[in-house]
């Protein structure tokens, strides 16, 4: 009796033993899958902040093209402007040039009119006398 009681407690603690093992297995399996589940999560949370990053680093720089072009824009309208203005400019200049050959033109043809006139009278007159 006292050898199976003996066997008895030995079988008992082998049991308990191998419940605490794999209590133990349990427990380092479950903190391992934790282990590998925040290591997922993190990744994750790397790849979206990286996405993200990556995400408004082409905004910035499709802004930055948006605004290079504007600025293009702007210069090349600002040549045309000037180009405008420059060609307005010569163009009143030229009107006014012919404006001043014809103004000219008619005060040398009234000149020589007037001349014309005064020599009649002076003719007249001499025949006159």
């Amino acid at each position: 009796e006292g050898m199976a009681k003996i066997e008895k407690d030995r079988k008992e603690k082998e049991k308990h033993e191998n419940e605490e093992k794999e209590r133990h297995q349990l427990a380092k399996v479950k903190a391992e899958e934790e282990a590998r589940r925040e290591a997922a999560e993190k990744n994750e949370r790397q790849r979206l902040a990286k996405e993200e990053a990556d995400r408004k680093e082409r905004q910035r720089l499709a802004k930055e093209e948006a605004d290079r072009k504007e600025r293009q824009r702007l210069v090349k309208e600002e040549a045309g402007r000037k180009e405008r203005q420059c060609l307005a400019k010569e163009e009143q200049e030229r009107i006014a040039k012919a404006e001043q050959e014809k103004a000219e033109a008619l005060a040398k043809k009234e000149k020589e009119r007037l001349r014309t006139v005064r020599e009649l009278q002076e003719k007249e007159a001499e025949a006159m006398q």
